[in-house]
């Protein structure tokens, strides 16, 4: 959830980016200025089978209708559900672009969509900017008009480096997401930036999506039979919950274990129902030797809430 904020102003740098491309060309799309101000159009492709996603959106009309109630302008976002299909969001950009006439196309949040749609924006010279994580370097060569959007993975990484250095831990088990994407991505970082304090990876421990609970158990009771008593968690909130909830069962929440979630699943904290929160408050609140889930979140201001509600 933290990362709705940079969202939120990266946005509105868009919207005023926007604002001084189009007052040089005195339009955008087909609209002319009027009296002064400049109609101005983005689209954005987001993803409404996911919360985060959901979320996202709501960011962006956040961000139009603060940047329109501040000016004298006005803006319009035209969004368009991809349902996280990579053709569906191909044929979005190509409608925002010919019929919408967008001078910008916010979105999508994964690369399969983003590779799609960055050739459709380069193609009609339509700047792109992607929420993916893990949009791989060499892509600006090939799609010029493709700009990385999403916040720098590294940098989370180093946090959860410093955290364990600052506790003295040394060795690290890492629990990902079988078939994400930015697994790839983030955990070269996390590898890296734990090297830099004097620790490492003893472990890694890939999950399939829909594990089931027995495997989960196996998984779990091997954890428990190695030294290493720290886990990165890098899984999707439901996988990261049914991980909790069996290693809850299994004990693995007491003394002595400690357990770091990154964005994936921090992100989403805010929305649990509270008897999930309430029990992850309880571990966190306890003394400094006892068990831990870091989160690295904020809670969004009331606007954000009472605007998702």
């Amino acid at each position: 959830m933290y990362r709705l904020f940079p969202l939120y102003h990266f946005l509105i740098f868009v919207l005023i980016s926007t604002e001084n491309f189009t007052a040089a060309d005195h339009k955008i799309g087909s609209e002319k200025m009027k009296d002064g101000g400049v109609i101005g159009i983005l689209g954005a492709i987001v993803d409404n089978t996911s919360r985060a996603r959901k979320e996202e959106k709501v960011a962006m009309k956040m961000a139009i209708e603060d940047f329109n109630s501040s000016t004298n302008q006005t803006l319009i976002l035209h969004i368009i559900n991809s349902s996280g299909d990579p053709l569906q969001a191909a044929l979005a950009a190509r409608d925002l672009i010919s019929k919408q006439q967008v001078k910008a196309i916010l979105g999508p949040q994964t690369w399969e969509e983003t590779s799609l749609v960055a050739m459709v924006g380069s193609e009609n010279h339509v700047p792109v900017l992607s929420f993916a994580e893990d949009t791989p370097k060499w892509a600006n060569e090939i799609w010029p008009f493709l700009v990385q959007a999403s916040p720098d993975q590294s940098n989370q990484m180093k946090a959860i480096a410093a955290i364990v250095k600052s506790w003295e831990w040394f060795q690290v088990t890492v629990i990902y997401e079988e078939g994400d994407t930015s697994a790839s991505e983030v955990l070269p970082h996390l590898s890296y930036a734990l090297e830099e304090v004097g620790a490492e990876i003893t472990h890694f421990l890939p999950l399939l999506p829909f594990v089931s609970s027995s495997l989960l158990s196996e998984e779990l009771e091997r954890l428990k039979g190695n030294q290493t008593r720290v886990f990165v968690v890098h899984l999707s909130s439901s996988l990261g919950l049914n991980l909790f909830e069996k290693a809850k069962e299994m004990n693995m929440m007491e003394n002595g274990y400690v357990w770091i979630t990154t964005d994936p699943f921090t992100s989403l904290v805010h929305s649990f129902n509270s008897s999930i929160i309430s029990s992850m408050k309880e571990f966190s609140e306890l003394s400094d030797t006892s068990p831990k889930i870091l989160t690295l979140f904020v809670i969004l201001i009331t606007d954000f809430e009472k605007d998702f509600a």
